[in-house]
């Protein structure tokens, strides 16, 4: 699996994703308070630095973008400064293609976040939530159903400030569908009907509970009320965000694949779910199937968590991530024979050779029996006389000595590897071929030749 994750990462270069939202101007102020103000009850925030960047849909794009994939974005601002800095902070964006309407009947939506050691302590809204009229959802539109074609994903991020109200809604969906193209909506409030055709939804569980009426407190319960959107929308999955607990991948049918959260600190969740959007669709769009593309976007949700304001997440995070699950997986993978037997049952499915899997299936069951000899025997005197180990250092006189006879841990642990390694030659010689085995049951030829390009 981390083999295809790295894959996945190295693939989303040739992604292309036409997202499809409102666009917001993320204001964050971050200061100190060291008092309560003697005017009222309230803390005295003292503002030390300024910071403005792109928020809702706009934060998609700009996750989309450190992925390494391509984007096209539509949507409206309004003809104000928080608009031409919208602009600005857009066409900054290397490989995006903008198509944003200005609208001067409408104000560009701003968040104001005032923070202070890391944590919020007042946000502060300027927006409308009015559809677009006429007019501009008519150009908006036409813009979608332009661009569809040169893009292999289409992403819809509503966060109800007006850009997709029911009819420019559907109507993409269907552009989409009579492309072929996949549909994958971050919904907003209550009514998901205008989502009817999409392909797949990205709810977190509290968006998922009110937009169905039903409790999600668990990964069953969210499974129940997941399908039962699925049933009425007709969509193809659901992908469902869990906070702490992670990630559930819902389909009509089958086993639910329940993801578990990777973030080992949480400072601030903003914008967590674009950064889930994105990432499942880039992975999408590269052709990745829904089980590996929502690996993905759950590892990359659980490390912009642990960033502060709306941030994003780049390949190369992503893949140190992978390599400390790995690293931490690998940790517990001493097994029994009879685990190590299925193991390599599965290995010969899948056309690796079995030579090779049985000398690491004798090595991990020999580590418990040669730990346990080395105490009942105690240490051979050539460690004790301090032989040279496998690094070239002499072990007599490093660490602590062992019952006052002055052997070394070191040289006790590299004298039980020696003698380990031996029984294994030891029992690899004596053991039957693999091949000769396999032969038996008719399929000895194949194994054969396979085994013969391991030794070459």
């Amino acid at each position: 699996m981390t083999i295809r994750l790295a894959g996945l990462i190295d693939a989303l270069a040739k992604a292309r994703v036409l997202c499809i939202g409102d666009v917001m101007l993320d204001r964050f102020i971050s200061g100190r308070v060291d008092r309560i103000s003697p005017e009222a009850p309230i803390p005295v925030f003292r503002i030390q630095r300024e910071q403005s960047m792109l928020g809702g849909a706009g934060n998609v794009v700009r996750n989309l973008v450190s992925l390494g994939a391509h984007a096209a974005f539509v949507s409206v601002v309004g003809k104000d400064a928080a608009g031409y800095d919208v602009m600005r902070l857009v066409g900054e964006l290397d490989r995006v293609e903008p198509h944003l309407l200005v609208d001067p009947a409408r104000p560009t939506t701003i968040k104001t976040r005032f923070v202070a050691d890391s944590h919020q302590l007042l946000r502060a809204d300027q927006e409308s939530d009015e559809p677009l009229d006429g007019e501009t959802a008519r150009d908006i539109e036409r813009l979608i159903a332009d661009a569809v074609a040169d893009c292999d994903v289409v992403v819809l991020s509503d966060y109800g400030k007006g850009v997709l109200a029911e009819t420019t809604t559907q109507t993409t969906i269907a552009v989409a569908r009579k492309a072929r193209k996949p549909v994958i909506v971050d919904p907003k409030g209550t009514n998901w009907s205008r989502y009817k055709g999409a392909s797949v939804l990205t709810p977190n569980r509290h968006e998922l509970a009110l937009a169905g009426g039903m409790a999600t407190d668990s990964a069953i319960e969210i499974e129940k009320a997941a399908r039962r959107q699925i049933k009425a929308l007709g969509l193809s999955a659901m992908l469902c965000t869990r906070g702490k607990d992670g990630v559930s991948l819902v389909r009509p049918s089958g086993k639910t694949v329940l993801l578990p959260t990777s973030a080992r600190e949480v400072f601030d969740v903003s914008g967590a779910g674009d950064t889930v959007l994105a990432a499942f669709a880039a992975a999408l769009a590269t052709g990745a199937e829904m089980d590996l593309a929502s690996m993905l976007a759950n590892i990359a949700a659980g490390i912009v968590v642990g960033k502060v304001g709306t941030a994003v997440v780049y390949p190369d995070e992503i893949k140190r991530e992978i390599v400390h699950e790995a690293n931490v997986a690998s940790e517990a993978k001493i097994f029994s024979a009879a685990q190590g037997q299925e193991t390599i049952q599965r290995w010969r499915r899948h056309g690796l050779r079995g030579r090779v899997h049985q000398r690491r299936l004798r090595s991990a069951a020999s580590r418990p029996r040669d730990a346990a000899a080395q105490g009942a025997r105690g240490l051979r005197p050539a460690a004790r006389r301090g032989e040279l180990g496998r690094f070239g250092q002499a072990a007599e006189g490093q660490g602590q000595t062992a019952a006052g006879r002055g052997v070394t841990r070191d040289g006790a642990r590299l004298a039980g590897e020696r003698r380990r390694r031996r029984h294994l030659r030891r029992g690899l010689a004596a053991g039957p071929d693999p091949a000769a085995a396999a032969g038996s049951a008719g399929q000895g030829r194949g194994l054969h030749a396979r085994q013969g390009r391991g030794r070459a």
